[in-house]
């Protein structure tokens, strides 16, 4: 990893594109957020011109179109789109590189959703056994359906996870009781379920990225590329901010040792609050099941 300005960026400004492209999915975009994805709150000379070549692969692209946010609803700019560059860069310069709720807003073109929808689906996904994730923190069920829903375990997992840490959540100790012979049934019972943890939201997500980043880091032997893996899981939980400091492209952040050690420091450290987290902290503090 190298210091902002001297990195390349070429990842971090694809992954920015995918990012803002997703989101135009659902809703207008903010300039914060295409600031923010270029830069991770770190303006420099280097980072502004990030943001300039990704807003120029949004526009040069068709992906995306400026425009304002009016009572009328989105009016696109009534500039030619040779000139939106120009003025994108003096409505940044004008705002200091700080937009948060003010500038120009992005609308998605339908090549841009096409792109997206494209690329939604995840970059990196394996089984984690349910001997590891037991091993390595105490799921709720919730936490136990979404990891199954979402592909990183197996009916079997479920069932053999809910044994351990479903009682006293009644869907939990449901699963818990089927026999080897009933694992296929886990899917039916899931969608079927009225019990509000057959159903969980995205907060259940955030152990899984914990669980896999730890399964990563402790299997690095069978990764071509255990940082490339990381910059991927980085991307499929739609990047969060706790996993960046570890993200091979981003820069190191100030004050941290720079260099794959440094990288390797960052993610055994993450790995061990969140250890602290869902294994030591719940055992003390949080009721089993739910």
């Amino acid at each position: 990893m190298k210091d902002a300005g001297e990195e390349d960026f070429t990842e971090l400004e694809r992954l920015a594109v995918e990012h803002l492209l997703a989101t135009g999915l659902d809703d207008w975009v903010p300039l914060h957020d295409v600031v923010w994805y270029s830069t991770y709150g770190r303006i420099t000379e280097g980072s502004k011109e990030t943001t300039v070549r990704v807003l120029r692969q949004l526009f040069d692209e068709g992906l995306m179109v400026p425009g304002e946010l009016r009572g009328s609803g989105f009016e696109d700019w009534d500039l030619p789109q040779e000139a939106w560059l120009e003025q994108a860069r003096s409505e940044l310069d004008r705002l200091e590189w700080r937009p948060m709720t003010d500038g120009f807003w992005l609308r998605s073109t339908a090549k841009g959703d096409a792109l997206a929808e494209v690329r939604a689906d995840d970059l990196v996904k394996f089984r984690i056994p349910a001997e590891y994730v037991a091993a390595k923190a105490r799921p709720t069920t919730s936490e136990i359906v979404k990891g199954f829903t979402e592909g990183w375990i197996e009916a079997a997992d479920v069932v053999h996870l809910a044994e351990k840490f479903g009682e006293g959540s009644p869907f939990g100790e449901e699963l818990s009781l089927l026999l080897s012979y009933q694992y296929d049934d886990v899917p039916d019972l899931i969608q079927k379920s009225h019990r509000p943890e057959a159903h969980p939201g995205d907060e259940a997500r955030a152990i899984w990225l914990y669980l896999a980043l730890s399964w990563v880091k402790n299997h690095e032997a069978d990764f071509d590329s255990p940082l490339r893996t990381v910059e991927m899981l980085f991307t499929d939980f739609e990047y969060p901010e706790e996993v960046a400091p570890f993200v091979d492209f981003l820069p190191t952040p100030p004050g941290e040792k720079p260099g794959i050690e440094g990288l390797n420091e960052r993610w055994q450290a993450y790995l061990e609050r969140q250890e602290a987290h869902y294994q030591q902290d719940r055992r003390k503090r949080l009721p089993r099941g739910r």
